[in-house]
């Protein structure tokens, strides 16, 4: 019994000797010199990552300058084009206001014929103080601004040149052939003598009337 019980311990001690040898074995996973290789590894991936982010970043820092630059020459060119269809259209006003306003003789003509509007009464006169026909208004006030004009609406509508609507110029004759006549406001409208009871008043043209532009005006 004492043999076996010897022979157990020296068995175990034996064991118990094999085991801290096995364990003291370098491992792989363990080994500081093989773990080592990764973690440089990871830093010189670390390292590529980083500049690889640099260079993200001043490629996109580039192409925001860049696209700032065009919105900046979009944004002048839209500015240099409203400015040329600005110039444009005063250009285009300012021809169709001459137009409409004629000469300053025509635009006196009218002028002179306005202060009689709601003053002056109808009558069969052609003076402020008599009061004005039809007719009698026109041979005044061109009188006035130095052309002379005979009495009657086709007599006066035939000292001049007839002319469209279009081509009519503030000044110049409204003409109701036989009937009716008044000086042209350049935008549509007449300054005239219209009836009994009324006074010289400027209104819409109605009808179809005929323009008469008299040499001169």
């Amino acid at each position: 019994m004492a043999i076996v019980a010897v022979a157990c311990a020296v068995g175990f001690s034996v064991g118990t000797t094999a085991s801290p040898a096995a364990a003291f074995t370098p491992d792989p996973d363990t080994n500081p010199t093989t773990a080592s290789i990764p973690v440089q590894q990871a830093a010189q991936t670390f390292a590529v990552d980083a500049g690889a982010q640099q260079a993200t970043l001043a490629v996109d820092t580039f192409s925001a300058t860049s696209q700032s630059d065009l919105d900046q020459k979009n944004a002048e060119a839209a500015a240099a084009q409203a400015a040329a269809e600005a110039q444009a259209t005063a250009s285009s006003t300012s021809t169709v206001s001459a137009s409409s306003t004629g000469s300053g003789l025509g635009a006196a003509i009218l002028a002179l014929a306005e202060t009689y509007i709601g003053v002056v009464p109808y009558s069969t006169g052609a003076s402020p103080s008599a009061g004005f026909e039809c007719d009698g208004l026109v041979q005044w006030v061109y009188g006035q601004n130095g052309i002379s004009l005979p009495r009657g609406v086709d007599s006066q509508a035939a000292m001049g040149t007839q002319v469209s609507e279009s081509q009519a110029v503030a000044g110049d004759l409204v003409v109701y052939p036989g009937q009716h006549i008044g000086i042209y406001d350049g935008d549509g409208g007449i300054v005239d003598s219209p009836d009994w009871g009324r006074y010289v008043s400027h209104r819409a043209i109605w009808g179809s009337p005929i323009f008469v532009h008299i040499s001169g005006v």
